[in-house]
């Protein structure tokens, strides 16, 4: 997963939530294992949810999303 704080691609054990829409979309979050199972999980039901609000045609080319906690 991509980590804009170290501008490359590390290889990390990430935790990995799918998000399944009422439009039969599906959207993977890829959450960074600097977060707990819980602070991931509750992260991942944060962002899919919002993700959910917009209209299918806006997000049907977002097939993964990446999370890490912190500042850039």
């Amino acid at each position: 997963m991509f980590d804009r704080r170290n501008g490359w691609m590390p290889d990390v054990n990430a935790y990995l939530f799918t998000a399944t829409f009422s439009d039969h979309s599906n959207v993977e979050f890829r959450c960074s294992p600097e977060y707990d199972y819980s602070d991931a999980y509750n992260q991942a039901s944060k962002y899919a949810n919002v993700l959910g609000r917009i209209p299918e045609i806006f997000r049907s080319r977002v097939d993964r999303f990446d999370l890490s906690p912190g500042k850039c």
